[in-house]
């Protein structure tokens, strides 16, 4: 008996020796009880033709793990089997080869009972949640598979010792924390699944309140875990690493639970939805690489180590895209890890399904929100590699654990090879050199890395079929810590005093990225850069780094980069390139990955506004034609693609040209706006597409394309629709070309008003959005009330009703005679039989005497 399993004993109040309460009576029972957690004995016929059916995946997994039970693990000493990871791959091996042959093996239920005996006697509960839960994990899955034959003694020995365990981890502070942010890691996903494999395990063999209170801990844990981490579509914090750690940790206890008792985690839709995200991890140069963002780093293969979720989700929802990520991790399309990969859950939960290609499910662009995340892939390769262009860029709140603790930072990999890339882990890996971000003094963002956070957001994105607009805000990130790090959090005794310190304070740093990607030409990507420390000059560095093996030529106009099968090209709009000093250095990013060149563009500015178009292209292609002009508040770049297409990038500039760059003036292209950032498509004359950034109008030849009348929001038109980025955007565009206009998913109101689509919509009854009732809604966007306030100029009758987007009938709020003067009310998000409404556009119809008025409402829960 460990230590930790005396001490609970005692305090039970039980003398050594003797058996918890539940284990009183004769035992006679046992063998009818287990096997349990993952099959029993009445599975073991359709199990055993399992593993030698015609799945071959699975055939080659038990082949493997079989081999490992009876030429590695019959002959090696215990201690070696427990060694780092308290047998993880051994007992659960263990359990299923000794079950699986023809007959149950007596020599490995043997030696998973001394195994199992061994962990017992030689570790106990402590403080380290890692091993600790690992350690109860091998306890509960070694008691339900090798204790039929054993003494009673010996079962008594593992139940005392398992009670020990759940008594600590379910009421002391040491595992209390791990509830908590930023300590909610995937630590607490360790700890939900140790839990509750033992709540199922040991249920009926110790008191039932021990057990059912495991699981209801377990629980609590697992409910922590996904509310700190699965944003709100299912893409996880902490990353690829730590999903697929924290997923082998997990599924083993959903597993045994849904046998238990019914109870089905497999129908949660943010466990769902993770395979709709990692996709888009995966790296374009095959092998089981992921993108080595997020305390990850190439070497590590983490999907291929952890592909639980991917084997168990083509059971539980018999999911194409789970087999395509299992083919291309772990299986004849990604990489073996041998012992480190979790084989067991193939045996278990492989079908077999039929892969699906992501493209035939997923988009090519995507935002998580919640989590601050944006990807853009060209696509998904059937082979063990492919030439997809990829891109990334992050800039999220920070909630603890790993997450990612630099902002506004993106990679991009094009035609088979990696051309901007993270660093991954490490403690040089954290910093803001490591990163493709900006320096301002020589100073990054504010101290992080080990559980000190600094929060980013999405501020604004748009994203269409001819282009994406996302704009990440990491003001705070410069500034300072993340709230989760201030003193007394979560418990009074917190101290993270040790990384409240290199703040580097700036008014505002926003990075806005313009992903153009239309059929036309190859895609590129514009990054801008609105950042400034204050009101005086700094050195301000622009930094990107690129692959060691990669030649750069920063004298070159734009800067070239060469990496094997694929070049870059850097295109700086803004400031000019001859007013920018350009180095190219070594970058030791201390771990195991390759390390990297980081090229700096540096300039002296009060606001440097860096704006800087980066284009991929296989090595072998010739670059487009290409002419840049600098006018006295702006840059035009034109880019020629042959077959008639013409990108046009206009820049538009608060301040005076920086550097000595020549000035054409006045502006003399057909383009014109009041935008910092436009991009125009044409074929020949007529315009195919276009992106207005953060602005007010767009003329193109003398013709009013797009404005927005109350105030500046982005519009991208891809030939056929228009999308905004606010839903209560006052717009007008041309309608020749337009069919809609949508604010993300939504469809907006619109009608046509001559040669254009405007906002709104006219009624039935001729009613027009532009009538003159005095009326103020605020706040609009609103949750959870708006409140309205309007001006009646006589007595008379007023309706005020509230509409859904196809015109139904949602909420009447006034239907009644009332005096003139002014007059308030509120909706509160019901309906009218006092049921909530979902998020979404609204729309106030107000009527008083012969004057009608119609607002947008925006609500958002």
């Amino acid at each position: 008996m460990s230590l930790a399993a005396a001490i609970t004993v005692l305090l039970l109040g039980i003398s050594p020796g003797a058996v918890p309460e539940a284990c009183a009576a004769p035992d006679d029972g046992f063998a009818t009880r287990h096997p349990r957690l993952f099959f029993s004995s009445s599975d073991l016929p359709l199990m055993r033709v399992r593993v030698h059916g015609g799945n071959p995946a699975v055939n080659d997994a038990y082949a493997f793990i079989r081999s490992r039970c009876y030429d590695v693990y019959a002959s090696a000493p215990l201690d070696s089997l427990v060694r780092d990871s308290a047998a993880l791959e051994a007992m659960i091996n263990l359990a299923l080869v000794s079950h699986f042959e023809a007959t149950v093996d007596s020599n490995l239920v043997n030696l998973g009972r001394r195994l199992t005996l061994y962990i017992a006697r030689t570790t106990g509960v402590t403080t380290d949640p890692f091993l600790t839960s690992l350690q109860l994990r091998s306890l509960a899955i070694g008691f339900d598979h090798f204790f039929v034959n054993a003494s009673a003694a010996e079962r008594d020995e593992i139940r005392i010792e398992a009670q020990s365990y759940i008594s600590y981890m379910t009421t002391n502070m040491n595992y209390d924390i791990w509830l908590h942010s930023p300590y909610v890691s995937n630590k607490t996903a360790m700890v939900s699944g140790a839990l509750g494999l033992a709540g199922v395990a040991f249920q009926d063999e110790l008191p039932s309140s021990v057990a059912a209170g495991a699981r209801v801990k377990a629980d609590e844990f697992f409910q922590a875990w996904r509310d700190a981490h699965l944003a709100n579509d299912g893409c996880y914090r902490e990353g690829t690493l730590y999903i697929g750690w924290s997923m082998r940790n997990l599924i083993y206890y959903f597993a045994a639970r849904k046998r238990f008792d019914g109870f089905d985690y497999a129908t949660d839709p943010l466990i769902q939805s993770i395979e709709r995200w990692v996709p888009y991890e995966l790296d374009t140069r095959g092998l089981a690489r992921v993108n080595n963002i997020q305390d990850q780093t190439d070497y590590y293969k983490p999907l291929a180590r952890h592909t639980t979720y991917f084997a168990w989700a083509q059971s539980e929802w018999r999911s194409g895209l789970a087999a395509y990520m299992w083919e291309h991790t772990a299986g004849s399309l990604g990489f073996d890890m041998g012992d480190d990969n979790d084989k067991a859950s193939t045996v278990l939960w492989h079908t077999g399904v039929p892969p699906i290609n992501p493209a035939a499910m997923l988009e090519r662009s995507r935002v998580w929100e919640d989590r601050g995340l944006y990807y853009f892939r060209t696509g998904w390769g059937d082979g063990a590699s492919s030439s997809d262009v990829v891109f990334s860029f992050y800039s999220g709140e920070f909630r603890g654990g790993h997450a990612q603790e630099d902002q506004n930072q993106f990679t991009l990999a094009a035609y088979g090879e990696k051309l901007v890339f993270d660093q991954g882990a490490g403690g040089q890996a954290k910093q803001t050199e490591a990163h493709n971000l900006i320096r301002i003094d020589g100073l990054g963002q504010h101290n992080a890395g080990s559980s000190i956070g600094t929060d980013g957001r999405i501020a604004e994105y748009v994203l269409s079929d001819f282009a994406d607009y996302v704009c990440g805000d990491a003001a705070l990130a410069y500034s300072t810590h993340s709230p989760y790090n201030n003193p007394g959090v979560p418990y009074p005794w917190s101290d993270w005093s040790w990384g409240l310190t290199g703040a580097n304070p700036v008014d505002h740093a926003f990075r806005g990225i313009v992903a153009m990607h239309g059929p036309d030409a190859p895609p590129y990507f514009i990054i801008r850069d609105d950042i400034e420390k204050d009101d005086a000059v700094h050195r301000y560095d622009w930094c990107m780094h690129v692959p060691s093996t990669a030649s750069v030529d920063t004298g070159a106009d734009p800067v070239t980069v060469v990496n094997g099968a694929a070049s870059l090209r850097v295109y700086p709009l803004y400031p000019a390139r001859e007013s920018l000093a350009a180095s190219v250095t070594a970058f030791d990013n201390g771990n195991a990955d390759p390390n990297s060149r980081m090229i700096t563009l540096g300039t002296d500015a009060i606001d440097p506004h860096f704006t800087l178009l980066l284009l991929p292209l296989p090595a072998s292609a010739a670059p487009p034609e290409w002419s840049r002009d600098v006018y006295a508040g702006g840059v035009h770049l034109r880019l020629g693609w042959g077959s008639g297409i013409i990108d046009e990038i206009v820049m538009q500039l608060p301040l005076p040209p920086i550097g000595g760059a020549s000035v054409t003036d006045p502006f003399p292209w057909a383009i014109n706006t009041d935008a910092p950032l436009v991009t125009v498509r044409k074929r020949g004359p007529a315009v195919i597409g276009y992106t207005l950034v953060d602005g007010t109008w767009l003329t193109v030849g003398g013709e009013l394309m797009a404005a927005v009348e109350d105030g500046p929001a982005t519009v991208i038109f891809d030939g056929h629709r228009a999308r905004v980025s606010r839903p209560d955007a006052q717009f007008r565009v041309r309608a020749d070309a337009i069919d809609a206009v949508f604010y993300r998913d939504t469809q907006l109101p619109s009608h046509v008003e001559g040669e254009f689509r405007v906002s709104g919509y006219v009624t039935a009854a001729g009613e027009s959005p532009a009538a003159g009732l005095a009326l103020r809604t605020y706040p609009n966007p609103f949750n959870p009330s708006v409140h309205v306030t309007f001006v009646t100029p006589a007595a008379g009758w007023v309706e005020a009703t509230i509409h859904d987007v196809t015109g139904r009938p949602v909420r009447t709020l006034a239907r009644r005679t009332m005096n003139a003067g002014t007059h308030t009310m509120d909706w509160d998000g019901m309906d009218d039989g006092a049921r909530r409404v979902a998020s979404g556009v609204y729309f106030l119809r107000l009527s008083a005497g012969d004057e009608r008025v119609v607002r947008k409402l925006v609500l958002v829960r």
